[in-house]
């Protein structure tokens, strides 16, 4: 399965965690020449919350993810091609509608949507009531055409 999450890239820690302990937010890639990706991974279970690549003239990370006070935004210390470091800052809920997590807003996210409300997963709950029911297919519809940020 780490070849699956980590797409065969070392993580950067220290791991950030948010402040419910739910969500651990991994920075991978190697320290130079790929741009690398940022995930969140669920801390019940190990499972991908989303994945998204760390974009831009960078090089890749170089440390590992810290979090806002409210877990709201995390930040990732990069370093461009020249040299110089930045820092991202990426929001950690996502793109809710992205829901397979490969970094693509597409019909591939309406069929993992689809296939996880059959099959019961709680992550289908797309309005967040607590209930799988249809008003999740309206809220996920309407996720996915305010489109990601």
């Amino acid at each position: 399965m780490a070849a699956d999450v980590f797409e065969e890239t070392i993580p950067r820690g220290p791991f950030a965690l948010t402040p419910d302990g739910g969500t651990m937010i991994l920075p991978t890639g190697p320290s130079f020449g790929a741009q690398g990706l940022l995930i969140a991974l669920r801390t019940e279970d190990g499972s991908v919350i989303w994945k998204t690549p760390i974009e831009g003239e960078t090089a890749g990370p170089i440390g590992g993810a810290a979090l806002s006070p409210d877990g709201g935004t995390a930040y990732v210390p990069v370093k461009d091609f020249n040299g110089r470091a930045r820092l991202l800052a990426i929001t950690v809920d996502g793109c809710k509608a992205g829901f397979n997590g490969d970094g693509a807003l597409n019909i591939l996210d309406f069929v993992a949507f689809q296939a996880a409300f059959q099959a019961g997963d709680p992550a289908a709950d797309a309005n967040g009531d607590g209930v799988l029911n249809i008003l999740d297919f309206v809220a996920f519809q309407s996720q996915f055409q305010e489109g990601c940020p």
